[in-house]
Protein backbone atom coordinates (compact mmCIF):
# COMPACT_ATOMS: atom_id res chain seq x y z
CA UNK A 1 0.00 0.00 0.00
CA UNK A 2 1.29 3.65 -0.80
CA UNK A 3 2.36 5.61 2.10
CA UNK A 4 1.72 9.52 1.59
CA UNK A 5 1.56 13.20 3.41
CA UNK A 6 -2.19 14.68 4.08
CA UNK A 7 -0.84 18.18 3.18
CA UNK A 8 -3.97 19.62 4.26
CA UNK A 9 -6.74 18.63 7.30
CA UNK A 10 -8.90 20.46 9.22
CA UNK A 11 -8.36 17.12 12.09
CA UNK A 12 -7.78 19.61 14.94
CA UNK A 13 -11.02 19.56 17.14
CA UNK A 14 -12.89 22.49 17.71
CA UNK A 15 -10.71 24.85 15.96
CA UNK A 16 -12.77 25.63 13.16
CA UNK A 17 -15.76 23.71 10.41
CA UNK A 18 -13.19 20.85 10.75
CA UNK A 19 -13.32 18.06 13.57
CA UNK A 20 -15.40 19.51 16.50
CA UNK A 21 -14.54 17.24 18.84
CA UNK A 22 -11.51 14.43 20.13
CA UNK A 23 -13.27 11.60 19.59
CA UNK A 24 -14.42 12.90 15.28
CA UNK A 25 -10.38 13.20 15.04
CA UNK A 26 -9.91 10.06 16.46
CA UNK A 27 -12.04 8.30 14.14
CA UNK A 28 -10.62 10.40 10.83
CA UNK A 29 -6.71 9.28 12.53
CA UNK A 30 -8.38 5.63 12.18
CA UNK A 31 -9.19 6.35 8.70
CA UNK A 32 -6.09 7.48 7.37
CA UNK A 33 -4.25 5.23 9.38
CA UNK A 34 -6.75 2.79 7.05
CA UNK A 35 -5.32 3.98 3.71
CA UNK A 36 -2.05 3.61 4.71
CA UNK A 37 -1.12 7.56 4.59
CA UNK A 38 2.00 8.39 6.44
CA UNK A 39 2.26 11.67 8.07
CA UNK A 40 -0.15 14.17 8.39
CA UNK A 41 -0.39 18.30 8.47
CA UNK A 42 -3.16 19.43 10.65
CA UNK A 43 -3.96 22.92 9.04
CA UNK A 44 -6.87 24.94 10.85
CA UNK A 45 -7.76 27.88 9.21
CA UNK A 46 -6.25 31.59 10.39
CA UNK A 47 -8.16 34.19 8.64
CA UNK A 48 -7.04 37.97 7.92
CA UNK A 49 -8.23 40.37 11.43
CA UNK A 50 -7.89 36.95 13.78
CA UNK A 51 -5.61 37.47 16.45
CA UNK A 52 -2.48 35.97 16.14
CA UNK A 53 -2.00 34.97 19.76
CA UNK A 54 -5.31 34.16 20.12
CA UNK A 55 -5.19 31.87 17.33
CA UNK A 56 -1.57 30.47 18.91
CA UNK A 57 -3.71 29.23 22.21
CA UNK A 58 -6.32 28.09 20.98
CA UNK A 59 -4.64 25.95 18.71
CA UNK A 60 -2.44 24.39 21.75
CA UNK A 61 -5.73 24.23 23.47
CA UNK A 62 -6.75 21.60 20.54
CA UNK A 63 -3.54 20.38 20.52
CA UNK A 64 -3.87 19.21 23.91
CA UNK A 65 -7.26 17.77 23.35
CA UNK A 66 -6.35 16.20 20.39
CA UNK A 67 -3.41 14.21 22.32
CA UNK A 68 -6.09 12.68 24.41
CA UNK A 69 -6.98 9.82 21.83
CA UNK A 70 -3.40 10.03 19.20
CA UNK A 71 -1.10 7.59 19.51
CA UNK A 72 2.43 8.09 17.62
CA UNK A 73 2.89 4.70 17.74
CA UNK A 74 -0.30 3.46 16.28
CA UNK A 75 -1.50 6.61 13.73
CA UNK A 76 0.06 8.91 11.23
CA UNK A 77 2.95 11.47 12.10
CA UNK A 78 1.33 14.57 12.40
CA UNK A 79 2.76 18.13 11.55
CA UNK A 80 1.64 21.36 12.57
CA UNK A 81 0.76 24.37 10.56
CA UNK A 82 -2.40 26.48 9.30
CA UNK A 83 -4.37 27.16 6.17
CA UNK A 84 -4.13 30.91 6.03
CA UNK A 85 -5.96 32.97 3.96
CA UNK A 86 -4.33 35.46 1.58
CA UNK A 87 -4.52 39.22 3.08
CA UNK A 88 -3.11 42.66 1.70
CA UNK A 89 0.06 42.98 3.10
CA UNK A 90 1.28 39.04 3.86
CA UNK A 91 4.65 39.35 2.28
CA UNK A 92 6.13 41.92 4.39
CA UNK A 93 4.02 40.29 7.82
CA UNK A 94 6.99 39.32 10.35
CA UNK A 95 3.75 37.34 12.29
CA UNK A 96 3.08 35.13 8.95
CA UNK A 97 5.87 33.50 9.72
CA UNK A 98 4.63 31.76 13.36
CA UNK A 99 1.80 30.27 10.58
CA UNK A 100 4.33 28.34 8.71
CA UNK A 101 4.59 23.98 9.23
CA UNK A 102 6.37 24.25 12.56
CA UNK A 103 9.78 23.89 12.26
CA UNK A 104 9.96 24.53 8.50
CA UNK A 105 9.57 28.01 6.38
CA UNK A 106 6.67 26.41 4.55
CA UNK A 107 3.17 28.43 4.50
CA UNK A 108 -0.19 27.03 3.78
CA UNK A 109 -1.71 29.53 1.45
CA UNK A 110 -5.53 29.86 0.72
CA UNK A 111 -5.73 32.76 -2.03
CA UNK A 112 -8.47 35.00 -2.90
CA UNK A 113 -11.69 33.53 -4.73
CA UNK A 114 -11.19 35.97 -7.55
CA UNK A 115 -9.27 37.71 -10.51
CA UNK A 116 -5.92 37.48 -9.25
CA UNK A 117 -4.23 40.95 -9.86
CA UNK A 118 -0.70 41.25 -10.49
CA UNK A 119 -0.57 42.55 -6.96
CA UNK A 120 -1.72 39.66 -6.00
CA UNK A 121 0.59 37.52 -7.74
CA UNK A 122 3.56 39.83 -6.02
CA UNK A 123 2.13 39.63 -2.65
CA UNK A 124 2.74 35.79 -3.16
CA UNK A 125 6.23 36.09 -4.54
CA UNK A 126 7.42 38.52 -1.74
CA UNK A 127 6.90 35.88 0.82
CA UNK A 128 9.80 34.15 -0.72
CA UNK A 129 11.63 37.56 -0.08
CA UNK A 130 10.57 37.10 3.56
CA UNK A 131 12.23 33.72 3.54
CA UNK A 132 9.02 31.45 3.43
CA UNK A 133 8.05 29.76 0.71
CA UNK A 134 4.05 29.70 -0.10
CA UNK A 135 2.32 26.11 -0.87
CA UNK A 136 -0.95 27.08 -2.61
CA UNK A 137 -3.67 24.96 -1.59
CA UNK A 138 -6.73 23.48 -3.28
CA UNK A 139 -5.17 25.38 -6.77
CA UNK A 140 -8.62 23.79 -8.37
CA UNK A 141 -11.06 26.12 -6.88
CA UNK A 142 -9.13 29.14 -8.37
CA UNK A 143 -8.33 27.96 -11.97
CA UNK A 144 -11.31 30.65 -13.34
CA UNK A 145 -9.76 32.98 -11.53
CA UNK A 146 -5.73 32.97 -12.61
CA UNK A 147 -3.94 32.66 -15.87
CA UNK A 148 -1.60 29.84 -16.52
CA UNK A 149 0.91 32.08 -17.14
CA UNK A 150 0.38 33.73 -13.53
CA UNK A 151 0.65 30.01 -12.37
CA UNK A 152 3.55 29.06 -14.02
CA UNK A 153 5.62 32.38 -12.53
CA UNK A 154 4.91 31.16 -9.10
CA UNK A 155 6.28 27.98 -9.67
CA UNK A 156 8.96 28.91 -11.50
CA UNK A 157 10.01 31.24 -9.06
CA UNK A 158 9.60 28.49 -6.20
CA UNK A 159 6.03 28.45 -4.69
CA UNK A 160 4.83 24.71 -4.28
CA UNK A 161 1.18 24.00 -5.55
CA UNK A 162 -1.42 21.74 -3.38
CA UNK A 163 -4.46 19.86 -4.73
CA UNK A 164 -7.42 18.06 -3.10
CA UNK A 165 -8.07 14.35 -3.57
CA UNK A 166 -11.31 15.08 -4.65
CA UNK A 167 -10.02 16.93 -8.06
CA UNK A 168 -8.98 13.15 -8.35
CA UNK A 169 -11.30 11.30 -7.80
CA UNK A 170 -14.32 13.15 -9.41
CA UNK A 171 -14.75 11.83 -13.06
CA UNK A 172 -16.16 14.98 -13.79
CA UNK A 173 -12.16 16.76 -12.96
CA UNK A 174 -10.00 13.64 -13.32
CA UNK A 175 -8.78 14.54 -17.11
CA UNK A 176 -8.04 17.73 -15.54
CA UNK A 177 -6.31 17.15 -12.43
CA UNK A 178 -4.27 14.47 -14.10
CA UNK A 179 -3.20 16.82 -17.22
CA UNK A 180 -2.48 19.72 -14.51
CA UNK A 181 -0.60 16.86 -12.21
CA UNK A 182 1.76 15.75 -15.74
CA UNK A 183 2.40 19.35 -16.49
CA UNK A 184 3.94 20.04 -13.54
CA UNK A 185 1.31 22.29 -11.85
CA UNK A 186 0.86 20.11 -9.06
CA UNK A 187 3.32 18.82 -6.62
CA UNK A 188 1.48 17.84 -3.15
CA UNK A 189 -1.83 16.45 -2.36
CA UNK A 190 -4.21 16.85 0.42
CA UNK A 191 -7.88 15.32 1.48
CA UNK A 192 -8.67 18.65 2.94
CA UNK A 193 -10.73 16.55 5.04
CA UNK A 194 -13.54 18.19 7.66
CA UNK A 195 -15.15 15.51 9.29
CA UNK A 196 -16.22 11.63 8.48
CA UNK A 197 -19.42 12.01 6.37
CA UNK A 198 -19.67 14.67 3.99
CA UNK A 199 -15.22 15.67 3.59
CA UNK A 200 -13.89 12.53 4.99
CA UNK A 201 -10.48 11.58 5.04
CA UNK A 202 -10.04 10.48 0.77
CA UNK A 203 -6.53 10.84 0.06
CA UNK A 204 -5.79 7.14 -0.92
CA UNK A 205 -8.11 7.25 -4.03
CA UNK A 206 -6.29 10.27 -5.75
CA UNK A 207 -3.62 7.83 -4.86
CA UNK A 208 -5.17 4.99 -6.69
CA UNK A 209 -6.33 7.30 -9.73
CA UNK A 210 -2.71 8.58 -10.41
CA UNK A 211 -0.87 5.09 -10.00
CA UNK A 212 -3.48 3.06 -12.94
CA UNK A 213 -4.09 6.20 -15.04
CA UNK A 214 -0.07 7.83 -14.61
CA UNK A 215 2.14 5.00 -12.94
CA UNK A 216 4.37 5.37 -10.17
CA UNK A 217 6.68 7.61 -10.74
CA UNK A 218 4.31 10.37 -10.24
CA UNK A 219 3.64 9.44 -6.64
CA UNK A 220 7.13 8.92 -6.27
CA UNK A 221 7.71 12.17 -7.45
CA UNK A 222 5.12 13.59 -4.92
CA UNK A 223 6.29 11.84 -1.76
CA UNK A 224 9.63 12.91 -2.61
CA UNK A 225 8.75 16.25 -2.36
CA UNK A 226 6.15 15.95 0.21
CA UNK A 227 9.56 14.43 2.20
CA UNK A 228 12.12 17.38 1.43
CA UNK A 229 9.05 19.87 2.86
CA UNK A 230 8.61 17.76 5.91
CA UNK A 231 12.23 17.04 6.38
CA UNK A 232 13.18 19.60 9.25
CA UNK A 233 9.91 19.70 10.25
CA UNK A 234 8.64 19.01 13.89
CA UNK A 235 6.29 16.18 14.91
CA UNK A 236 2.81 16.73 17.23
CA UNK A 237 5.02 14.85 19.89
CA UNK A 238 7.86 17.15 19.79
CA UNK A 239 6.44 20.24 20.71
Amino acid sequence: MWKQIDFHTHILPGMDDGSQNAEESFIMLEMMKAQGIDAIVASPHFYPGQNFEHFFEKRQRSIEEFLRVYSAEEHPKIYVGAEVAFFPGIGKSQNVKKLCILGTRYLLLEMPFERWSNEVVNEVLALKENDITPIIVHVERYTKFLKKKQLFHLINDGVFIQSNAAFFCDRKTQRKSLRMLRSGEIHLLGSDCHNTTERPPNLKGAMDVIFDRLGEAYLSEIQQISNDVLGKAMRLEEL
